[in-house]
C-alpha cells in the first residue's frame, strides 16, 4: 500500500488516487490488523521460497 501504515490513526492519503483510496478504505474496514500481518508474512515466505528455488 504505497508505504502507508493502514492502522495508524491519521494516515496521510494525499498521494493516493481515488481507486487507491477506496482500496485503502476497504482494507481498514474489512481486514483485521492481525490478518494483514499474517498475509504479509505468508507472502514473504512465498517470495523467499521462489528466490531460493532460482539459485539452484
Amino acid at each position: 500500500m504505497a508505504g502507508i501504515r493502514p492502522y495508524r490513526r491519521q494516515p496521510d492519503l494525499s498521494g493516493l488516487d481515488d481507486t487507491s483510496r477506496r482500496a485503502f478504505d476497504w482494507l481498514r474496514r474489512y481486514v483485521p490488523e492481525r490478518t494483514l500481518y499474517n498475509w504479509q508474512n505468508a507472502a514473504a515466505r512465498v517470495v523467499a521460497l521462489d528466490l531460493r528455488s532460482r539459485d539452484d
